[in-house]
C-alpha cells in the first residue's frame, strides 16, 4: 500500500474571476458570505461587473492575447478578461477574438 500525499489546489496557474479580484482589491467584505454579491446590478446594490467597470486601470489592461497580438503586429479585438463561467452569456458566440494584420 502506497500512501498518497494529499494535494492543496491553490490559485497558481488558474484564471481569476471577479469575485477573487474585487475581493484582493478590498471591494469585498470578507465576512460577508459570497452569496451576497450578485453578477448584475439589482435593487440599487451595486454587481460585481460594475465594481469591476469602476476600476479605471483594470478596464484599460491588454489581455495576454492581445498583449502578444501587438507584440507580433496584430490588432486583437473582443478579447474577454475572464473564465467562460463569468463572462456572460453569449461569450459563445463571440469567444473568437477579430485579429487584424496591420
Amino acid at each position: 500500500m502506497v500512501d498518497e500525499p494529499v494535494l492543496k489546489h491553490g490559485w497558481v496557474n488558474k484564471p481569476k474571476g471577479m469575485l477573487q479580484v474585487l475581493y484582493e482589491r478590498g471591494w469585498i467584505d470578507p465576512t460577508k458570505p459570497k452569496s451576497t454579491y450578485l453578477v448584475d446590478d439589482k435593487d440599487d446594490k451595486l454587481g460585481l461587473r460594475s465594481m469591476v467597470a469602476r476600476m479605471p486601470d483594470f478596464n484599460s489592461e491588454q489581455t495576454r492575447l492581445q498583449y502578444m497580438g501587438t507584440k507580433l503586429g496584430m490588432v486583437v479585438d473582443r478579447s474577454p478578461k475572464y473564465h467562460l463561467e463569468i463572462a456572460g452569456e453569449g461569450v459563445e458566440y463571440s469567444w473568437a477574438p477579430i485579429v487584424l494584420m496591420l
